[in-house]
């Protein structure tokens, strides 16, 4: 019903899917947009978290503005021609549309392909993407426990100064 309404899957925001079993409770199944600006590519590259494995390179960062998750797919031409460029897309395309749930919603991704992309196993490839997958999350806690760490310590050394200030007055 979608083509119906004018709209594609990559257009609708939210897809409802009704799970079977008694309750028909309804799953929400977030939208996965695609970063096509240099200056995204450009930053995330900069700024990100990234996360290497054999076939695959992950980068990924927090984006307030962002209402979703968006992600960028990068093939250079050390991998090959156009057609073999388009495969390991079309490829890393597919491999999101399944683990779409596994992305944090406000983060930008760009994953970049490696010259093994286009021939590796399907399979190896999903599994090398929840590998990159748990080490960028690991990273983000210790993130954000960091800088929650570093909030409290302003904070401590504000009160402090403001401390002395009476004290001495």
């Amino acid at each position: 019903d979608f083509k119906q309404n004018g709209y594609s899957w990559r257009q609708k925001s939210i897809v409802v899917q009704k799970s079977e079993g008694p309750q028909e409770a309804m799953r929400l199944t977030t939208h996965v947009g695609t970063i096509k600006k240099r200056a995204a590519f450009v930053r995330i590259t900069k700024q990100g978290i990234r996360s290497r494995t054999s076939n695959i390179i992950i980068l990924c960062l927090h984006d307030s503005s962002a209402s979703g998750v968006e992600v960028g797919y990068t093939a250079s031409k050390m991998i090959g021609n156009a057609v073999i460029r388009n495969l390991a897309k079309r490829r890393m395309r597919n491999i999101v549309f399944h683990l779409r749930d596994m992305f944090r919603n406000s983060y930008k991704y760009v994953i970049i392909a490696r010259q093994s992309t286009p021939t590796c196993n399907f399979s190896r490839l999903t599994d090398d993407v929840k590998g990159a997958s748990t080490t960028y999350t690991t990273t983000i806690k210790k993130y954000h426990r960091l800088n929650f760490l570093n909030i409290i310590d302003v904070f401590m050394y504000n009160i402090i100064d403001i401390l002395i200030y009476y004290v001495k007055a």
